[in-house]
């Protein structure tokens, strides 16, 4: 009878992959028990989608989700706690960079679009009817626009403002500030006055009084900075769209090296998230932002007075990725959305007790490029793209308090 030989075992590596399986169960038991309530993840769906994705979530009526990305649009089933993929197409026909607004009716409003593949911006829009989960036509905006904003007003109209219009995406022919309004009773778009420049990437938010406030994104055009030719400026300018008297009025200036991602009305007051430090514009010769850290900024804005109240900063590790959403509970959550562990760093806001609570919530392993949003039913539905860039979709059904 032939002997069979011995398998040598290395036990160098057999005690490094013992240390490495003991270490990973550690961290997972430890995290598991940190997280409280946001352990209690009830959706992970998968399917694959083209690197920089950009995502919109919108909440419905009847508590299911309208979700949108680039050349693609997906819905949230609330009953059967799923991601239905709707319509996925190619370049050609739904575009990156697009605005979504929720009318008055429940359908939603998609507005413009641009993508590099493409070479240009478009003016098309369409008509998503979550009841029959139908797209329609709908007109064409007056200008072509991307990196736009959209915003429905108490009346129903829909606020455009602002983007890059021209034939490239990156390289724009930025020719026209005015703002128009898309009016669901005629299916039409119409002007209105003009932005003081030409701004995209910005927010626009509706106040509590039906006014339109527009603020943060950057200003195109090219210009000199000493001996270095620069463009894309940081828009300064807090801007106020007057329904009433249908005019554009400026309410006040933000600082320098301040970069707005987010802004919140609660009660009457208006919350500014921003990113500092940032480089005021793009700069040929300038060199590179060695910043590890940097810190997100939380400033209350006096409508009347017109000034800036800091109330509160966190450094994130990461220069640039961070989401931020309004709670329910009216609270602010903002959380660094690029993280290569299953779990990120979040902070929480109490606005009435100006205080902040820092606390894990569970992501796949590299999650990253995400966005958030609250469901009829107060949970927090978020999607973004894990491992091998295969998007996720995480439903937190309970949100921790800062208290």
């Amino acid at each position: 009878m032939k002997k069979i030989k011995d398998i040598p075992v290395n036990v160098k590596i057999v005690t490094i992959i013992l240390i490495v399986l003991s270490f990973f169960l550690f961290i997972k038991n430890l995290y598991s028990v940190s997280m409280g309530a946001f352990a209690r993840v009830s959706v992970q769906d998968g399917f694959n989608v083209p690197l920089g994705a950009s995502y919109q979530i919108i909440p419905l009526d009847n508590g299911d989700a309208f979700i949108y990305r680039s050349h693609a649009i997906k819905y949230y089933d609330l009953k059967n706690n799923k991601i239905r993929t709707v319509f996925d197409s190619d370049a050609n026909k739904i575009l990156s960079n697009s605005a979504c607004a929720k009318l008055n009716d429940g359908n939603i409003l998609i507005t413009g679009g641009g993508s590099p593949m493409m070479k240009k911006i478009l003016s098309n829009t369409s008509i998503f009817l979550p009841e029959t989960r139908q797209i329609k036509k709908g007109p064409d905006m007056l200008i072509p626009r991307a990196y736009h904003s959209a915003v429905t007003l108490d009346d129903g109209r829909v606020l455009i403002s602002g983007g890059k219009t021209g034939k490239m995406a990156y390289w724009p022919d930025v020719s026209d500030r005015r703002l128009e309004f898309y009016n669901p009773k005629t299916n039409e778009f119409e002007y209105g006055p003009a932005l003081p420049d030409t701004i995209y990437g910005h927010m626009a938010v509706k106040l509590n009084d039906g006014n339109v406030l527009i603020i943060g994104g950057r200003i195109e055009g090219d210009f000199k900075e000493g001996n270095k030719n620069c463009y894309a400026r940081f828009n300064r300018d807090i801007i106020l769209y007057n329904v009433k008297l249908d005019k554009i009025e400026l309410i006040g200036r933000l600082d320098k090296f301040q970069a707005v991602f987010e802004v919140f009305c609660i009660d009457d007051k208006i919350y500014i998230v921003s990113k500092e430090p940032a480089e005021d514009a793009f700069c040929t010769a300038t060199k590179k932002n060695d910043v590890k850290y940097k810190n997100v900024i939380i400033k209350e804005f006096f409508y009347d007075s017109k000034t800036l109240n800091p109330l509160g900063a966190v450094a994130f590790q990461d220069k640039e990725n961070f989401s931020s959403m309004l709670l329910s509970n009216d609270t602010l959550f903002f959380y660094k959305n690029n993280s290569k562990l299953p779990f990120s760093h979040a902070i929480i806001f109490d606005p009435k007790t100006k205080r902040m609570k820092s606390v894990l919530i569970k992501t796949p392993l590299f999650y990253t490029q995400n966005t958030s949003a609250i469901l009829k039913d107060n949970a927090v539905l978020t999607i973004g793209l894990g491992i091998f860039y295969n998007e996720r979709a995480l439903r937190y059904n309970s949100i921790p308090s800062c208290h």
